[in-house]
């Protein structure tokens, strides 16, 4: 019974409903924010931390 309900159409529909409600409302939550700003600011510490510990400096 499990297989059925898993392998619906329906329930496929439903997940990808889900999905595209929830990357929307990301969306919108990083457009109205300086989200991106602190992104970019993390991604970079975690760059120059990475290339500090390659050139053993940490």
């Amino acid at each position: 019974m499990w297989e059925t309900i898993t392998s619906s159409p329906l329930i496929d529909i439903l997940d990808i409903l889900i999905v595209a409600a929830l990357l929307y409302r990301l969306i919108v939550f990083i457009k109205d924010t300086r989200v991106i700003q602190m992104f970019l600011g993390l991604v970079l510490l975690l760059v120059l931390g990475t290339v500090a510990s390659w050139v053993k400096m940490i």
